[in-house]
C-alpha cells in the first residue's frame, strides 16, 4: 500500500507539467499548491471482469502532496502524528492523465476545482509469488490546503 500511496502521489505531480496548451496550462495552474487527501477507494479482485462498482469512499486523510510550478510532485505520509517527508520527483500532465517519468503507469485527473481533485489509476499485476493476476484499484479524492 506505501509503494502505491508513492505511486499515485508522483501521478498527481505529472498531472501538473507544463506543456504548449493553454488548456493544459490552464489545469496546471488549477493543480499548483498543496493538497490534503480526503477520501479513498483501495480494492484488489482475482476477478479480471470487476468493475468495482459498488465500493464505497472509505475517510483516509494520511496522505497530502503539492504540485510545484515547475514540475515538482512532493509527498508526505502521516506517521505517528507527525507528517514525514516522502520524496519529491517530476511529473508531467497531458490528455487528463498525469504521467511519472520514473514509474510505470498514469493516474487520470477527474475532477480538478479550485478546492478538489478526484483521481483514478488501477492496473492488473502479478505479484512475486502469486499464480493468478490480480487487479487493482485506487480513487482518491483531495482538498486544497
Amino acid at each position: 500500500m506505501k509503494t502505491r500511496i508513492l505511486g499515485l502521489m508522483a501521478l498527481i505531480i505529472t498531472s501538473l507539467s507544463f506543456t504548449a496548451c493553454d488548456d493544459d496550462d490552464d489545469a496546471n495552474s488549477l493543480l499548483v499548491g498543496k493538497w490534503q487527501q480526503t477520501h479513498v477507494i483501495d480494492e484488489e479482485s482475482y476477478d479480471l471482469d470487476e468493475t468495482f462498482e459498488d465500493c464505497e469512499w472509505e475517510e483516509k486523510t494520511n496522505a497530502r502532496v503539492e504540485f510545484t510550478s515547475d514540475g515538482i510532485m512532493k509527498g508526505w505520509e502521516l506517521e505517528n502524528g507527525t507528517w514525514e517527508f516522502a520524496g519529491g520527483m517530476p511529473y508531467k500532465y497531458s490528455d487528463g492523465k498525469i504521467t511519472i517519468p520514473e514509474m510505470e503507469g498514469s493516474a487520470t485527473v477527474v475532477k480538478l476545482t479550485d478546492n478538489e481533485l478526484v483521481l483514478h489509476e488501477g492496473g492488473i499485476e502479478r505479484y512475486q509469488g502469486q499464480s493468478r493476476p490480480i487487479k487493482w484499484i485506487v480513487k482518491s479524492k483531495f482538498r486544497r490546503i
